[in-house]
This record gives C-alpha cells, structure tokens and sequence, in this order.
C-alpha cells in the first residue's frame, strides 16, 4: 500500500487572514469576531505584521479583557 503524504501547513492555512490596525480597540477587535469566518486577526502598522489576536469572546467586557490580557 501506498503511503500517503502527510499534511503540510499549506493544506490547512488561513487563505485570507483578516488584518487590523495595531491599535485597534478591544471592542472593534471584539466585532470582528462576531462574524463566523474570522477565526484569528492578524494586526499591522502599515505593511508590517505586529502580532495577532486568536479569540476574544463575544460577550466579554471589552475593558474588562484587555485588564485579562495585561495580567
């Protein structure tokens, strides 16, 4: 039998990441994930990448969970 070839990370990466301003607000962040395709954002400053966001839960307090992250 034949071995099939493993999965590489292009089979499973996002295709068209959603971008946001660095210094976007934890609220308009928080919106961005209300809708189902956005599963990570990626944020920049221009055209360099400064770091991503994976989740931010829908119904938290927007200030309450930036003091979370600080944490």
């Amino acid at each position: 039998m034949a071995r099939q070839p493993e999965t590489t990370v292009s089979d499973v990466m996002l295709r068209r990441p959603k971008t946001l301003p660095a210094d976007v607000t934890v609220a308009d962040a928080q919106k961005a994930f209300e809708h189902a395709s956005v599963k990570m954002l990626l944020l920049v400053e221009g055209d360099r990448f400064r770091g991503a966001v994976t989740a931010i839960p829908t119904d938290a307090d927007p200030d309450e969970f930036a003091a979370h992250l600080r944490r």
